[in-house]
């Protein structure tokens, strides 16, 4: 099975014990997340809503590309491919 990278942002790194990037081993972006959520419990609240599906601020890349929808979820994933995680920050006046 491929071991990939994940790389969390700052804004989540509270709920992985400060752990900015950690490998886990997945067959695609989908189980890569379920993996990270694995080892991190945190961060399951900050990722999907409570029937598991996706948050719509989150942003997730599977190395350059932006995951979309069940499909990118699926894409499979090679040795070495990075999967990041982006929260979508907003507030101001």
């Amino acid at each position: 099975m491929p071991t990939v990278r994940v790389w969390i942002p700052g804004l989540l790194r509270d709920f992985t014990k400060g752990e900015a990037e950690f490998s886990v081993t997945a067959a695609d972006v989908g189980a890569a997340l379920d993996a990270a959520q694995q080892r991190h419990p945190l961060l399951r609240n900050h990722l999907a809503d409570e029937h598991g599906h996706p948050r719509p601020n989150v942003n997730v890349f599977h190395n350059q590309d932006l995951v979309r929808g069940e499909v990118g979820l699926s894409a499979p994933v090679a040795d070495g491919d990075r999967i990041t995680i982006l929260q979508s920050v907003s507030g101001g006046t």
